[in-house]
């Protein structure tokens, strides 16, 4: 799409409008979030969404990784299905439903991740209102 010579004046002006408008904007200053401001509830479901996304790319990666050992190891010992390491150029690529159960066990292995963390958290008292001591210098 090429614009038209007309165009460019206009759209010249329209820019430099618009940008020297933030000139006379208002400088403000965040606001830190209050104590209570949000429930514990969601505190922890803020957390668990967190680190399951965090891990999801690691999960990812071994979720592969696991398939395509044991994928090898049912067309052994044909090159074409080596794992990643050892895989030649143009080897046999994922079939939709095998990358759809690959993605699918990631997510759960993620959420796996994230129930544990919440668990772990729970017998150590976190969300319960305590607040944990400071380490003291030397430990």
């Amino acid at each position: 799409m090429s614009l038209s010579p007309a165009r460019i004046p206009v759209i010249s002006l329209l820019l430099i409008l618009l940008t020297g408008t933030l000139i006379f904007c208002q400088d403000t200053e965040p606001e830190e979030y209050q104590e209570d401001e949000f429930s514990p509830v969601l505190k922890e479901l803020r957390r668990g969404e967190i680190i399951m996304l965090g891990s999801l790319p690691l999960s990812i990666f071994l979720a592969i990784e696991t398939y395509d050992i044991y994928r090898y190891g049912q067309h052994y010992p044909d090159a074409d299905y080596a794992p990643w390491p050892f895989r030649r150029h143009g080897g046999i690529p994922f079939s939709s439903q095998e990358s759809t159960g690959i993605f699918v066990s990631a997510l759960g292995f993620s959420f796996l991740i994230a129930a544990a963390d919440f668990i772990i958290g729970r017998f150590q008292g976190r969300g319960d209102g305590r607040k944990y001591s400071k380490p003291e210098a030397g430990d």
